[in-house]
């Protein structure tokens, strides 16, 4: 399953859902999530793209979102979770997240190394990064910094690795806003070093951004 956060974007979501068709062999079950009231989006995911459309309106952000697919269809095989500001441009982008994985690890598309982590740098500071972060690590316990983040909060997760989430409680994090959604990123690949093994698409494409290759990040402003 493919489990896609969007929020009040339906070009930008139209974008990836197209890309996914045009550049997938496999026939992916696609489950959309809008973390907001919105339901602009709900006739083009179901009608055009025979897609599962679902609102989120007390998880948010993408962990949220992701949280919220998983809940809804928790026996799937495998999951890779998008933003909607993604998008496909090469066949092969499943094998540079299954690869790595080994059907055991989280697999994200960039990591953030936590003992050089620029979530400390003095500029993300002073938005209150630092402060959320420690209070996230407050719902689970303790950690050193030695483990990786998620970067984007982009991932693949197959069922083994979501078990052993929810099992360590990942359903205890939610993101009020964007400084929430920063810290996330740290949490969600700290509980993957912690539960089930972590890796990156880099272990594939042997390049910290090869990842380019098969997926391209697009950036936008959100409200």
């Amino acid at each position: 399953m493919i489990v896609i956060c969007t929020h009040k974007n339906i070009q930008t979501l139209e974008r990836l859902l197209k890309s996914i068709k045009e550049f997938s062999v496999e026939n992916h079950k696609i489950c959309v999530v809008e973390t907001s009231e919105n339901i602009d989006a709900k006739n083009l995911v179901e009608k055009q793209f025979n897609a599962i459309f679902l609102n989120s309106t007390e998880r948010l952000w993408e962990v949220g979102a992701y949280i919220s697919g998983m809940q809804a269809f928790p026996n799937e095989k495998e999951y890779f979770l998008f933003q909607d500001s993604l998008e496909i441009v090469s066949f092969g982008w499943e094998r540079m997240f299954r690869v790595p994985s080994g059907n055991t690890k989280l697999v994200a598309l960039k990591k953030i190394e936590l003992w050089n982590d620029p979530g400390q740098h003095k500029h993300l500071l002073e938005l209150g990064i630092g402060n959320g972060y420690y209070k996230f690590q407050e719902l689970f316990e303790k950690w050193d910094e030695n483990g990786f983040g998620c970067m984007y909060t982009v991932n693949y997760m197959p069922q083994r690795a979501v078990k052993k989430f929810f099992k360590y409680g990942i359903e205890k994090l939610f993101c009020y806003n964007k400084c929430d959604a920063i810290e996330s990123e740290r949490i969600w690949g700290l509980v993957a070093y912690k539960t089930c093994g972590f890796a990156s698409t880099e272990e594939f494409t042997k390049d910290f951004l090869g990842y380019k290759k098969y997926i391209i990040k697009h950036y936008i402003g959100r409200k």
